[in-house]
C-alpha cells in the first residue's frame, strides 16, 4: 500500500490539533470557571477578562497552527508533485534512450543481416531453413525473433509440400510414358501434370529453387531408345541451376541435335590443341559464340567449363589434359576390324559395343 507524506503529515498535524484542542479546552475551562456564588463584581469581572484572554489566545493560537497546516500541506503537495514529474521526466528519458539503442542495435542486426541475404534466399532449402531458424532464436527483437520463427516453418512446410508434389509429378510423368494409356486417359494425365507443375513451381519459387520443367531436345532423337522417360518431366535441357552461365552450358551438353550426316574422326591430339586455343577464354559464358567458332555445337565437340586440365603440378579431378569433349554420346559402335587403317575402310563393320568382339591386345 502507498501512504504519501502528506498523508503523514496530515494525520500527525490533525493528531496534534486534536491534543492541543482537548488541552485548550480543560485548560480554558480550568481558569475561565465561573465564580463562585457569592463572588464579588471585582471577581466576576477578573474572570470575564481571564476568559476574553483565553479565547483570544487560543484563536491566535488556532489560526497560527492551521495556517502552519495548511502552509506545510502545500509545501508539501509542490514537492510531491515536482518530484513526480522530476521521475517521470526521468522515466521517459530512460524509456527513451531505451528505444534510441533498441532501434540502433536493430539497424545494425539488419545491417548485419543484409550481407547474409545470399544465404537467405540460396538455393539449398535446408541452408535457408536453418538460417531463419538461427535468425528465430538469436535476434534480439521479439517481433523480429517470431518473424523469422514463421519464416523457418513456411520453408519447412513448403519444402515437405514440393516433395509430395514432385512425387505425385514422378508417379504422374511415369504414366505418361507408358504406351498402354488412350488419348482421353493421356488427356487427363496431362492437365493432372500440368497443375501438379503448377503447384510445384509457386513451392519452388517461395524457397528459391529454379524448376528446370520438361526436357525438349528441339529436334527428333538421332537414336533408337526410350522417348520421354520419367526424368524427362524433372530435368530441362537447361538443368537446374539459377546460374546463366551453367544454364547456357548445360544447354550444349545436352544438345542432341548436332548435324549427323557424317562421321568426323576426332583426335586427341586435336582436343589437346583445343585446348591450347581456348586456355585464355574465361569461364562462366552466358553467349558461347566464341566457342561455338572453335567447333562447339559442330556435331558433338563441347568445352566443359565446369572442369580444370592439368598443368605444371596441379592435378584436378578428374585429371584430363582437355576440357574439350564429345558430348553427349550418341551411341558407342565398335569396329571389327584389329586396326584403325582397316577400320577405315568403307567395307569395315561396325556394331554395337554390347555386341561387339573382342581382340585381345592386337586391337588399336
Amino acid at each position: 500500500m502507498h501512504i504519501s507524506f502528506n498523508s503523514l503529515i496530515v494525520d500527525l498535524l490533525v493528531g496534534i490539533a486534536v491534543g492541543v484542542g482537548v488541552a485548550a479546552a480543560l485548560l480554558t475551562y480550568r481558569q475561565c470557571r465561573q465564580p463562585a456564588t457569592g463572588s464579588s463584581d471585582s471577581q466576576r469581572q477578573d474572570a470575564l477578562e481571564r476568559f476574553k484572554t483565553w479565547t483570544n489566545f487560543w484563536k491566535y493560537f488556532l489560526g497560527s497552527f492551521a495556517l502552519v497546516l495548511i502552509t506545510t500541506l502545500l509545501s508539501n503537495t509542490l514537492k510531491e508533485r515536482e518530484l513526480a514529474l522530476q521521475k517521470t521526466r526521468q522515466d521517459f528519458e530512460l524509456a527513451l534512450e531505451k528505444e534510441k539503442q533498441a532501434s540502433a542495435s536493430l539497424i545494425a542486426e539488419n545491417d548485419n543481416l543484409g550481407k547474409f541475404l545470399d544465404v537467405a534466399l540460396d538455393e539449398n532449402w535446408q541452408k535457408q531453413y536453418a538460417f531463419a531458424s538461427y535468425f528465430g532464436c538469436v535476434t534480439s527483437d521479439e517481433k523480429a525473433r517470431e518473424r523469422w520463427s514463421k519464416y523457418a516453418s513456411l520453408i519447412q512446410e513448403t519444402h515437405k509440400n514440393a516433395l509430395d508434389l514432385a512425387a505425385q509429378k514422378e508417379t504422374t510423368a511415369t504414366a505418361l510414358s507408358g504406351t498402354s494409356l488412350d488419348s482421353s486417359q493421356r488427356a487427363e494425365d496431362e492437365k493432372k501434370l500440368r497443375e501438379i507443375q503448377s503447384k510445384l513451381e509457386l513451392a519452388t519459387a517461395i524457397l528459391g529453387t529454379r524448376l528446370s520443367g520438361p526436357f525438349i531436345p528441339g529436334c527428333e532423337l538421332p537414336f533408337k531408345g526410350r522417348k520421354n522417360p520419367a526424368i524427362d518431366y524433372q530435368c530441362g535441357i537447361e538443368g537446374g541451376s539459377n546460374d546463366s552461365a551453367k544454364r547456357a552450358q548445360s544447354r550444349v551438353e545436352n544438345n542432341f541435335c548436332a548435324a549427323t550426316h557424317s562421321a568426323q574422326e576426332i583426335s586427341y591430339e586435336e582436343l589437346i590443341t583445343l585446348q591450347s586455343r581456348s586456355a585464355s577464354i574465361p569461364k562462366g559464358l552466358v553467349d558461347r559464340s566464341v566457342l561455338v567458332k572453335m567447333g562447339e555445337g559442330s556435331y558433338v565437340s563441347y568445352n566443359d567449363g565446369s572442369h580444370l586440365p592439368c598443368s605444371g603440378t596441379t592435378r584436378p579431378n578428374p585429371r584430363r589434359k582437355s576440357v574439350w569433349e564429345i558430348h553427349p554420346v550418341y551411341s558407342v559402335e565398335v569396329c571389327d576390324q584389329p586396326t584403325i587403317a582397316q577400320c577405315r575402310n568403307p567395307t569395315s563393320k561396325w556394331s554395337a559395343l554390347s555386341g561387339a568382339p573382342s581382340h585381345g591386345n592386337d586391337a588399336e
